[in-house]
């Protein structure tokens, strides 16, 4: 039977300590792709940033939940997209400058930040690599923006929640950050929509994950495998727990499954 794989990106397949897809991972999605099965990428980036397009080039899905369910594409094609609300950005953006917040968001390689000078005491090149290009915060009103990135402790994500209560967040997987959503929203959401359009049911969906923004595909999903590396509750929500992604963990469990 046709089932539907959807994996997570970073530190699921893509490995953030040599920023590549292992072969045996690679080999074992292009497997399934072989056998009929539909190739889903679901994660919190756009995908289609010049930053992020090789891992499309590489992996080539038939569809695409990017910016945590704010974007689905099908091919090529935009098949749903919501853009933060502008007025909410511009409020959000000066409340984090003037209380010392780092949030932003990164299009096309240029880094929209606010407080950009007190990146490097949280090792500005772990999180935006060793060659970085910023620019004025405000010029991201220009842009278009599905959600931000927030850099810094959960405490400090608390004080933006509380004077902004309609917004959405999901912690990276080391909670040193977190995407910053308008809406309530979630990677199951963005899946739903491609289940639709593909008149199947969640049944007959796999999914891969390792952070806390995977968890609402994980529960709904037919099997949810957890990584190795994932976090305690991916783990405890999850139907199997695989290998990390040193040890290729997609790969094994769609090996031994």
């Amino acid at each position: 039977m046709r089932k539907m794989f959807c994996f997570d990106v970073d530190n699921t397949i893509f490995n953030h300590r040599n920023y590549e897809i292992s072969e045996r991972t690679l080999e074992a999605i292009e497997t399934l792709g072989q056998e009929g099965h539909l190739i889903v990428l679901a994660t919190g980036r756009d995908l289609f940033d010049t930053h992020s397009i090789n891992i499309v080039e590489v992996v080539k899905p038939d569809a695409i939940v990017h910016a945590n369910g704010l974007k689905v594409t099908i091919g090529s094609e935009v098949y749903f997209e919501h853009l933060f609300d502008k007025n909410l950005l511009k409020q959000i953006l000066d409340f984090s400058k003037e209380n010392g917040l780092i949030i932003g968001s990164s299009i096309d390689d240029i880094h929209y930040f606010t407080n950009p000078e007190t990146l490097p005491q949280i090792g500005s090149e772990k999180v935006f690599g060793a060659h970085t290009s910023f620019s004025s915060y405000e010029k991201l009103m220009e842009q278009p923006v599905y959600s931000l990135n927030f850099y810094g402790q959960e405490s400090e994500l608390e004080m933006l929640k509380n004077n902004f209560p309609e917004i959405n967040y999901f912690m990276f997987a080391f909670y040193d950050g977190a995407d910053v959503l308008d809406i309530a929203v979630s990677k199951a959401d963005g899946i739903e929509k491609l289940l639709g359009y593909y008149a199947m049911s969640w049944e007959n969906v796999v999914c891969f994950g390792d952070s806390s923004n995977d968890i609402s595909m994980l529960k709904k999903a037919g099997l949810g495998i957890a990584m190795g590396n994932a976090i305690d509750s991916v783990k405890s929500c999850a139907d199997y727990v695989t290998k990390n992604i040193d040890e290729d963990g997609v790969a094994y469990a769609i090996e031994n499954l």
